[in-house]
């Protein structure tokens, strides 16, 4: 005669990780609040407007209709960062003005 045992365990994760458990959503949203307050920064500002001034560089040596669709699209990082918004932040749920994101981060 075979006696067949079944033993039936029951892993539960989450009892182990408790409050310390961070959702995938969590961390994305923690990525993209930090990379708005670097985007707030003085070297995020600059760094936009670098890479304004390239497009708008490119674009008029390229030259034609390209070139100054090229140079068009470089005004808005130029703009982001003189004046110090981000276009892409209401995308990441973070504040649109880059005084607001240091501010409400610190």
């Amino acid at each position: 005669m075979t006696v067949a045992l079944a033993v039936h365990l029951r892993f539960d994760a989450s009892s182990l990780l408790g409050s310390t458990r961070i959702s995938i959503k969590d961390k994305e949203q923690h990525m993209g609040t930090s990379f708005a307050k670097f985007m707030a920064t003085f070297t995020g500002r600059l760094l936009r407007g670098i890479v304004g001034l390239l497009l708008i560089a490119g674009g008029s040596r390229l030259g034609g209709a390209a070139g100054l669709t090229l140079a068009l699209v470089g005004l808005l990082p130029l703009a982001a960062g003189l004046f110090n918004f981000c276009l892409i932040a209401p995308l990441i749920r973070a504040p649109f003005w880059g005084r607001e994101t240091l501010i409400s981060k610190r």
